[in-house]
């Protein structure tokens, strides 16, 4: 749960902020592409994601690695650490 900045660092777009709230909401912001949200699960080290808007669920393998504010959260081995983006 909470905020996570991170993503490819290849990726035209820059780096993602997501949110994830614990009623499995998400918001995704980024500077280029904008806002988006949905809603997500979570099984095991998979995750299930719902755009708001699309049809289909994007799923992913996700882990944390550590705790506290040294927490790393891995979606598909893109790496995000905690906080926004945007600071």
């Amino acid at each position: 749960m909470g905020e996570w900045c991170g993503g490819s660092n290849r990726a035209p777009e820059g780096h993602w902020t997501y949110i994830f709230s614990r009623s499995g909401k998400f918001i995704a912001r980024n500077p280029v592409v904008g806002v988006r949200s949905g809603f997500f699960g979570t099984s095991g080290n998979a995750m299930a994601v719902k755009f708001d808007g699309q049809s289909g669920t994007v799923m992913s393998k996700w882990r944390v690695e550590g705790s506290g504010e040294m927490a790393v959260l891995f979606i598909n081995e893109f790496s995000y650490v905690r906080g926004s983006c945007e600071r």
